[in-house]
């Protein structure tokens, strides 16, 4: 998917500074003129796609600032690496739901993973069970004093 930044320039803006014009899908499209950025989206299934993003004007300051300082060519290209870096790290991110349990059912829980895992952090039982890192220490604890586990 390939994502480029369409701004607006001096040439498409309407005498009155109002609005711009821009043609898509073959017609031309009047457009109130502000900090909108519309970011075109390309896909090979599909046709254009147009993703309007309003952004304070200290954001397109601060793209600015890193289009000069890293040396890209445009706001697009700012726009797509972040964009790109983002969703890398969303792939990279494991997200774990954290239950509302009792102590009773997470100790039950707890001993049900240590006999088929015989040893294991207590964060990676947290978040594997999905039990609150408080609550699984608490446990663990508890355990320890009674001389279940070591």
């Amino acid at each position: 998917m390939l994502l480029f930044l369409q701004k607006p320039s001096s040439a498409n803006t309407a005498a009155e500074g109002k609005t711009r014009r821009f043609a898509h899908a073959g017609r031309a499209i009047a457009q109130p003129l502000n900090t909108d950025i519309n970011i075109m989206l390309y896909d090979r299934m599909q046709k254009r796609v147009t993703v309007p993003v309003s952004m304070a004007p200290e954001v397109v300051k601060q793209i600015d600032g890193a289009r000069a300082k890293l040396g890209y060519r445009s706001r697009n290209e700012v726009v797509r690496e972040s964009i790109r870096h983002f969703l890398e790290e969303i792939e990279e991110m494991k997200v774990i739901r954290i239950r509302d349990i009792s102590l009773k059912q997470a100790k039950k829980e707890i001993l049900a993973y240590l006999k088929q895992h015989n040893s294991a952090y207590v964060s990676d039982i947290a978040d594997t069970l999905g039990i609150d890192i408080r609550v699984a220490f608490k446990v663990v604890e508890e355990l320890q004093r009674e001389g279940v586990v070591g």
